[in-house]
């Protein structure tokens, strides 16, 4: 399969954009274990060991670094799986675990706050207490959501359920960006994708 592209495919499974979370992770691992091999080099020098004894202390803690470094990647993946789509059959994959498009029921918008007259504007979608889907629309170097993964995830969002919440006094949802001022529809988060917010735009929600 392609591993680089914003969209690749798997057997009518698209990959939806590239989950980068590991990119950073790898690389903050890599330099923190560099830096731990170094310790016990200096202790070695300084307390006169053999050369067995310095590289057994490094091993050990290549082993401790490799063993931490391999269990937090299996929980960020399952806590942050890549998301595929199938677009024949409307189902959305994470992993092992399978949802319709229909199964996703709700959406909000987080922004960070304006740097230098930018933010960073980033949709999430999920399915209940399901997985979620989370895509920067638009960041504060002004960089918009891939197009090829913009159309992808505006059929995922074409086909849900995604309504404002309601409320026991609010049946119909008409006060939902009061009551639930994050939460997007499903019109505005499709109108969100397909035209990204600059900093001057006005928002669907509470800010």
């Amino acid at each position: 399969m392609p591993a680089d592209t914003d969209v690749a495919t798997d057997q009518g499974w698209e990959r939806l954009g590239r989950y980068r979370w590991s990119t950073g992770w790898a690389g903050l691992s890599t330099m923190a274990s560099v830096f731990a091999t170094m310790l016990p080099i200096q202790l070695g020098v300084r307390f006169g060991w053999d050369v067995g004894g310095i590289l057994g202390a490094v091993a050990a803690v290549i082993v401790l670094f490799g063993g931490t470094f391999g269990v937090v990647t299996l929980v960020l993946m399952r806590r942050h799986p890549q998301p595929w789509v199938n677009r024949a059959s409307q189902q959305v994959r994470f992993g092992d675990r399978v949802f319709a498009f229909a199964d996703f029921d709700w959406a909000k918008l987080r922004v960070d706050g304006l740097n230098r007259g930018r933010r960073t504007v980033v949709l999430v979608a999920g399915a209940g207490s399901g997985p979620n889907l989370v895509f920067t629309l638009r960041d504060v170097r002004d960089k918009t959501i891939p197009a090829p993964v913009a159309t992808l995830l505006a059929e995922v969002v074409r086909g849900s359920s995604i309504a404002m919440p309601t409320t026991s006094n609010d049946p119909t949802g008409r006060f939902g960006h009061v009551n639930f001022p994050e939460n997007v529809s499903r019109e505005e988060a499709l109108a969100l994708i397909e035209n990204p917010p600059r900093a001057e735009d006005r928002l669907p929600i509470g800010q």
